[in-house]
């Protein structure tokens, strides 16, 4: 029986590639009648095919925005199809594409970077493809995606509930589970050369790769977003905060406002003890690459939900509640990234600073409305897994000085997350330490929820997603579903 692999390579670069030289492992060759295009000229697609009777197995290298990369395949004897990209061939002994979307992103220089979506297929065809991009990470979206006439959306009914899931290079410290959870997630969206908006998922928890000086760190994610098309995703990179905060070990919730995010820490799990909230530039994020700290925001108390928006003037607003109180924030600069005098603050908006807020456990969402200019907090809640998981619709007066409640909806979790089951099911595997975690938490307390990572994507200006994660990133050898999400949407 023939092993086939048929390969697409979309070149979206700006500029042609190049064939360059190819390799297979003896048996397998092109297919008949299938040769590699010496040139593939920019916005084209190529399709070969490759063959082998026992096995498929080679790479081929193109010259690619001035970098020569090795475009690597396999359909084996045994085991997994994959394929992947990278500047040595020594990439084909590291193979590691999976069969959904996967992002390699390579420096060309300055602030240029060639980007890479590969995905195999776990069909009897390896339908292996590239879609190779030339991302520029100095160009910065001021703002999110604005709602239009927010209350009259809001009251729109919601689509079922689509469970999806991710794997992780890292998981949790079993030592670490009982205090180990997430905690925030964040979207950040960026143009492509076309205009289009791409997205990645940033998330952020209390600790995974346990490397901190109190034997734990907080950590942030970054992974692609699942499109509405595929149901499993991967987190490319795992980092500790430790690189950019050296004594702070508690994240708390976050939210991003184009590429730019905020984020809550603090030095201890403690309400009473002070906080940070720290504004950073993510354009990096989109290749994989970590975030660049721009100002602190401190505090005398704890921190739990932080939101962030950017008002009609210019100027940004980050609220961020802990207790039954909101505090709201706004920026001296319309620019987050003028480095010139004064420096970047965020300092108290009048009349808002620990006034009343209902929902001390919520993750924030701020919204600014198209047209009106308003500005509304969208509360991300649960007070148990399963159930209660609620959001709620409150609106800032600046004139008033208050931030009232306008509607609720209540968002059912469906079921439970493959990857708690199977965490439950083997946790024989996990030793001495896991298992007994697992049966002093329950179950369905380790299950999808907003007690966990909690966030909003605004997808348009008349539509939002709203994202729960389950509370850990599980170690499990066997499956790539390392952690869950639960996705609300609206309706269109």
């Amino acid at each position: 029986m023939s092993h086939i692999v048929s390969l697409r390579i979309t070149n979206h670069t700006g500029t042609p590639m190049t064939f360059l030289a190819d390799w297979f492992r003896s048996g397998s060759g092109l297919a008949n009648g299938s040769q590699w295009p010496q040139t593939i000229p920019d916005s084209v697609s190529a399709e070969i095919q490759c063959e082998g009777y026992f096995y498929c197995l080679g790479w081929v290298k193109y010259e690619c925005a001035g970098l020569p990369v090795f475009l690597c395949f396999s359909n084996p004897a045994t085991g997994a199809n994959s394929l992947d990209i990278g500047t040595d061939s020594g990439v084909y002994d590291r193979m590691d594409g999976k069969y959904y979307p996967t992002t390699r992103a390579f420096p060309l220089g300055g602030s240029l970077w060639l980007c890479a979506s590969i995905k195999a297929s776990d069909s009897g065809v390896n339908h292996a493809s590239w879609d190779l991009q030339v991302a520029d990470v100095s160009v910065p979206l001021y703002e999110n995606t604005r709602l239009a006439d927010v209350q009259a959306f809001f009251a729109k009914p919601l689509a079922e509930p689509e469970r999806k899931y991710y794997q992780s290079p890292a998981a949790c410290d079993p030592t670490h589970q009982f205090a180990s959870h997430f905690k925030g997630i964040s979207f950040l969206r960026f143009p492509d050369k076309y205009g289009a908006l791409r997205s990645k998922t940033i998330f952020t928890h209390t600790n995974i790769l346990g490397i901190g000086t109190r034997g734990s760190t907080p950590d942030y994610l970054i992974a692609d977003q699942i499109s509405s098309a595929e149901q499993q995703g991967r987190v490319e990179k795992v980092y500790p905060t430790v690189n950019v905060e050296p004594d702070l070990f508690h994240l708390c919730s976050s939210q991003a406002c184009g590429t730019f995010m905020a984020w809550g820490i603090q030095n201890v799990d403690d309400d009473d003890k002070p906080s940070w909230v720290k504004i950073y530039d993510i354009r990096n994020a989109q290749v994989n690459e970590p975030v660049q700290l721009l100002t602190t925001i401190s505090r005398n108390e704890g921190t739990n939900g932080v939101g962030m928006t950017r008002e009609d003037t210019g100027y940004y607003l980050v609220a961020v509640s802990q207790g039954e109180a909101l505090t709201v924030y706004r920026s001296n600069k319309t620019d987050l990234l003028d480095t010139a005098a004064p420096a970047l603050q965020f300092t108290v908006v009048d009349g808002f600073e620990k006034i009343y807020f209902n929902l001390s456990g919520a993750g924030l969402g701020l919204v600014t409305e198209k047209g009106t200019g308003n500005v509304y907090v969208f509360a991300l809640d649960s007070d148990g897994p399963l159930t209660h998981s609620q959001v709620n619709l409150y609106r800032l007066d600046f004139s008033e000085k208050q931030c009232n409640f306008l509607a609720t909806k209540q968002l059912k979790v469906p079921g439970l997350s493959e990857a708690v089951v199977y965490a439950a099911a083997h946790s024989v595997l996990y030793g001495a330490i896991l298992a007994p975690v697992i049966l002093a938490l329950g179950v369905t307390a380790l299950n999808t929820s907003l007690r966990y990572g909690k966030g909003l994507a605004i997808t348009s200006e008349a539509s939002v997603e709203y994202w729960a994660s389950d509370r850990d990133v599980w170690p499990l050898w066997e499956s790539d579903k390392n952690f869950g999400v639960v996705i609300w949407s609206t309706k269109r």
